[in-house]
């Protein structure tokens, strides 16, 4: 029988059409399912053949033989396969007789009509496009060998198979070596081709060095006349410039000295003129003193304390200040103070800090109301424990003086400090309420007055 095959003859063959191999792994292949690379027998290749093509279509299959240089041999029985055989395919095998040529059969149906009886062909073992053909060998037949026949084939398919395999290693081997000397020969041309190049763009380099070089050195020669030439004439020109100075500063040395006398006896001059000035002037004041000694006992007290006023007063102005009836102010209002330090900012001013006589108050409220709408500021009156005394004068407001916004009664101890009540909204309430009782340490502006002696 002929278990998962078919029998062809007194053949069995398994065909493997999984994949394609190469004819080293067809033998593995084969092997591993313990079987061996088919070896049809002449009188069986051309039904096969035909038996391939019907039952898988086109294709080709793998058969145990392999070159030897000089002829194929298949490589189970050892057995030669002629060069001149009927089952060679047309033009086959020609001189493909070394091991790198395996025999398989073709079972295409071109060559069926073509060469029905000649399904034989060489090919490259490497050739990984064809399918493994696999013989088993049937037990009767293998009965009629002696056991050491049987174990020269097997050594002889072991060493087959090691022979095709080094082979293929030798062969891979050549071809990379092949394909390094090509590379080696290329990259050589390539480097003979670059060195060319630069050395021809070296040579160009060097040319134009050599140009540009020659050119920098005649522009050179040519700009070193013109510039001894400049030199020449910057040194001539220095030197008269030099002369021209010398000249310039004796005349104006010379010009000095003729200006020196005229300017001593100018001097002597103004000096006498400022002597008859002063003269005049001492004699002006001395008049003018007498003049206002007579006007003196001419006016009264009165009259002459008006007049002060009005001084004091354009004065006072003069400081940036206002007079209101006959007692002049100052409102600082650059920062808010405690009461302690305006009066010291007072002081600092040549000033005391403001204490409004009672016909003054209103108007002075008034008066700084319609000028800055808010401008609470302290005045120079603070509580003794039952009152509150004007600092400068030394005289206490009345606790019952209508001026009070808040009733000092019990309210007048030394923490606390009287302040103007300038805020518009309140003076429309209450004109005449114009003091108000606040703690010394509070901020506000500063309200200094000037002082008669």
């Amino acid at each position: 029988g002929c278990p998962g095959g078919v029998l062809v003859s007194t053949q069995c063959f398994t065909v493997f059409r999984d994949h394609p191999r190469n004819w080293t792994d067809a033998v593995k292949q084969c092997h591993s399912q313990g079987l061996v690379l088919a070896e049809p027998s002449d009188t069986v290749a051309v039904p096969l053949r035909r038996f391939l093509f019907e039952r898988y279509g086109d294709g080709s299959f793998w058969l145990n033989a392999r070159g030897d240089q000089r002829k194929f041999v298949w490589q189970r029985t050892n057995k030669d396969i002629d060069g001149d055989s009927t089952l060679w395919s047309p033009g086959e095998p020609g001189n493909r007789f070394t091991p790198l040529y395996c025999l398989s059969l073709l079972a295409w149906g071109i060559d069926l009509k073509r060469s029905p009886g000649q399904p034989y062909y060489s090919q490259d073992c490497s050739n990984a496009f064809t399918y493994p053909l696999c013989e088993r060998i049937l037990e009767n037949t293998e009965a009629l060998k002696s056991p050491t026949i049987a174990l020269a084939e097997n050594i002889s398919i072991t060493l087959d198979t090691l022979e095709n395999d080094l082979i293929d290693s030798i062969t891979m081997y050549n071809k990379s070596i092949d394909e390094i000397l090509q590379d080696t020969q290329l990259m050589k041309e390539l480097l003979l081709v670059l060195e060319e190049n630069l050395s021809i763009q070296l040579e160009s380099v060097d040319t134009n060095l050599s140009t540009t070089l020659d050119k920098l050195h005649q522009d050179t020669q040519l700009m070193k006349e013109p510039l001894l030439g400049l030199e020449q004439n910057l040194s001539t020109q220095l030197e008269s410039m030099e002369t021209h100075i010398s000249t310039v500063m004796n005349e104006l040395y010379k010009d000095t000295q003729l200006m020196k006398e005229p300017l001593l006896v100018l001097g002597g001059n103004l000096s006498t003129k400022l002597e008859s000035v002063k003269t005049n002037l001492s004699t002006t004041l001395d008049k003018l003193y007498q003049d206002t000694q007579q006007m003196k006992g001419s006016l009264t007290l009165e009259e002459m304390d008006q007049r002060r006023i009005k001084s004091d007063k354009i004065m006072f102005q003069a400081i940036k200040g206002f007079c209101v009836h006959s007692q002049c102010f100052k409102l600082i209002t650059d920062v808010k103070r405690n009461w302690t330090d305006a009066m010291a900012k007072c002081e600092e001013e040549g000033l005391i800090l403001a204490e409004p006589s009672d016909l003054v108050a209103v108007p002075l409220r008034r008066y700084l109301v319609e000028k800055y709408d808010n401008a609470e500021a302290w005045i120079g009156a603070q509580g003794d424990g039952s009152r509150f005394v004007w600092q400068h004068g030394g005289t206490a407001l009345m606790n019952d003086s209508p001026l009070w916004d808040t009733s000092p009664t019990g309210n007048a101890d030394n923490t606390k400090c009287v302040e103007l009540d300038v805020n518009k909204a309140e003076y429309e309430a209450d004109s005449g309420k114009t003091y108000d009782i606040s703690s010394c340490s509070s901020s506000f502006y500063t309200l200094c007055e000037v002082i008669y002696e």
